[in-house]
């Protein structure tokens, strides 16, 4: 006797060629500034600060909330948690606009130095004898 199979449909096709091996995503990447608190990297990560206090414990470092960490600690934990990070650029002239600001219209080697001004004041009394 002769078996009659039924025509594959499109679907089975599909399913039955050689499966490819499914593209892992790749690590989102973070940038991070060369210092920032524990809840700020938990903000970045998407994570709360708990979960990266205790990375943070894992990899030997005690740290509360508020605390300020370095760019290696927080690259460290990133990458502890399979996501990479690179560091954020400053802008270095940030801070020479601010300081131009600050003295319109005044060169810095014609300005004298002067006394700083003290002021006494005494005790206020608020009527209660």
């Amino acid at each position: 006797m002769v078996k009659v199979s039924k025509p594959e449909s499109a679907v089975e096709k599909v399913t039955n060629r050689a499966s490819v091996a499914p593209v892992a995503p790749a690590a989102p990447i973070i940038e991070l500034s060369p210092t920032l608190t524990v809840r700020e990297l938990g903000e970045l990560l998407h994570l709360s600060a708990v979960d990266v206090i205790k990375q943070l414990m894992r990899n030997g470092i005690m740290a509360n909330i508020n605390q300020v960490i370095d760019y290696k600690t927080a690259a460290l934990v990133a990458a502890s948690l399979g996501v990479q990070s690179r560091l954020k650029q400053a802008r270095k002239s940030a801070a020479k606009a601010e300081k131009k600001e600050a003295l319109p219209g005044e060169e810095a080697s014609r300005l004298k130095p002067r006394p700083a001004v003290v002021t006494v004041m005494g005790h206020v009394d608020h009527g209660k004898t």
